[in-house]
């Protein structure tokens, strides 16, 4: 992964993505483990790349990752299907925010993580867009949708659901706008 950093780097890509744990019952969390991070981390630095650990099956290795990882190059990715699917009850805006550097936009119905459409299932995107202004969020609006998880989507083109993700994208940019700037609305 440190290679990828470094063309990362070379190509002016401001941040990486980076799964801490894939399943539901990871290894425990060790030191072993945060040594590895560290490590990525440090070659974030080195390159001058945001390293942002992604929302997914288990918050408490998310946290023990900040716990005992100190870099202003360890930052987050918001994955609002995750969210929606894994633990909704959670205020991660509140506990990771303001590390907060991308976000993965996607919708489900809180059993399986669909990666739908935005406003095609049960994320509730009010929350999401006012979560998002809250902690002054300002980066680019990434979906993170396929065409071919759900059958509502099998009758479209591949042109039409691209076209349709993108109208999606527009929608939840200007919700968020609205959330932030409401004086200009």
């Amino acid at each position: 992964f440190c290679h990828l950093l470094k063309v990362c780097g070379e190509l002016n890509i401001p941040a990486a993505v980076y799964h801490v744990s894939s399943s539901f019952t990871p290894p425990p969390y060790n030191m072993k483990g945060i040594d590895r991070i560290r490590k990525v981390v440090s070659a974030a630095e080195e390159y001058g790349v945001d390293i942002a650990f992604e929302n997914l099956r288990r918050i408490d290795y998310l946290q023990y990752v900040y716990d005992n990882v100190t870099s202003e190059r360890a930052k987050f990715c918001f994955d609002c299907g995750h969210h929606n699917y894994l633990c909704p009850e959670l205020d991660l805006f509140e506990m990771f925010g303001d590390k907060l550097v991308a976000v993965h936009l996607h919708d489900n119905f809180g059993d399986y993580d669909w990666h739908m459409l935005p406003f095609d299932a049960k994320v509730d995107y009010e929350r999401v867009a006012k979560g998002l202004a809250s902690v002054g969020y300002d980066g680019p609006v990434s979906l993170e949708v396929h065409q071919d998880v759900h059958e509502m989507y099998k009758d479209y083109t591949p042109e039409q659901f691209v076209f349709e993700a993108y109208d999606r994208a527009l929608k939840l940019e200007e919700m968020i706008a609205k959330e932030k700037y409401p004086q200009s609305y």
